[in-house]
């Protein structure tokens, strides 16, 4: 099956140029590479394009977020399977494409989350293991959502009418597009041997992003896919939470603004775009090691 390899970038192009040295190796058996300038203050320069001249640059004015971003980049690649990678990760030098045939070769998989290695440390980053209870897997195992630092997803996704939700903007839109999928019965995989590298480092305002739009985003994703007792109680841990965390880092305002958005936008999503998935899919969710408590 043909691979389209996909990256959103913004303001990092010498991430980027990492990003792309690294995948050097892998571009002569995927179909494209593209990435999209997710309105970034200046353009590409030339420079990047003679290193790179096989990938096709576009360019959105605006900043998208990484939502709508995604959504972009898809609509643009024609292949049958989709890979997003973020522009701060880098690839190993392994049989990527064949790997990724070999996984959707089964017809129920229609994503497969990558495992995401932190370039300074070489360890797993935990955070991104899309369990609950954040185990180290050594075998690939069905999951209830994904990591969004790198994943394949099959095409015919996006061409059934589900996206990401463009007014995330940033933080959580993997879980919403997760609800989606599993609703339909899409089976989401994560992988144990496949890997990238993650140039993550922690910051103040990687911090403050964190707790924004987390604040913001999280009881929107509850009231529009959970049913209304999990969506209650789902808002009110993350809430307490992010809040502790919040105010353990001096940033109490942030949170307190997260919460202002959040609820700025409640009533739109209870009345117009409410789609709470089944309680067959609340269940599988759980068992897959999803964030749901009964």
């Amino acid at each position: 099956m043909k691979v389209t390899l996909l990256i959103l970038t913004q303001n990092r192009w010498q991430e980027l140029s990492r990003c792309l040295e690294s995948a050097k190796t892998i571009a002569p058996f995927l179909a494209e590479i593209i990435v999209l300038d997710n309105g970034s203050d200046s353009l590409v320069s030339d420079l990047i394009k003679a290193m790179f001249p096989k990938v096709r640059f576009i360019r959105s004015e605006s900043n998208l977020g990484v939502a709508k971003g995604r959504n972009r980049l898809a609509t643009e690649a024609q292949s049958e399977l989709l890979w997003f990678l973020d522009d701060d990760a880098e690839v190993e030098n392994l049989d990527y494409v064949n790997l990724i045939d070999e996984y959707f070769k089964d017809r129920d998989t229609f994503l497969v989350s990558l495992k995401v290695i932190n370039r300074l440390s070489f360890e797993e980053e935990t955070r991104g293991i899309p369990h609950k209870d954040k185990l180290i897997f050594t075998e690939d195992r069905p999951s209830a959502y994904f990591n969004g630092c790198s994943f394949v997803i099959r095409r015919t996704v996006f061409l059934s009418g589900l996206t990401f939700w463009n007014e995330l903007h940033y933080s959580g839109e993997e879980l919403g597009l997760s609800y989606q999928m599993l609703e339909k019965g899409f089976k989401i995989i994560n992988s144990a041997r496949l890997w990238v590298f993650h140039c993550y480092q922690e910051s103040p305002s990687k911090r403050k992003s964190y707790i924004y739009f987390n604040t913001r985003n999280r009881p929107w994703l509850a009231w529009r896919y959970l049913p209304w007792k999990n969506a209650a109680t789902h808002s009110f841990f993350w809430w307490s939470y992010l809040g502790f965390q919040a105010l353990r880092l001096g940033e109490l305002k942030v949170f307190l603004k997260g919460v202002r958005d959040s609820l700025k936008f409640f009533k739109t999503i209870v009345t117009e775009l409410r789609e709470p998935i089944s309680g067959e899919t609340l269940a599988r969710i759980k068992i897959l090691g999803g964030r749901v408590w009964y």
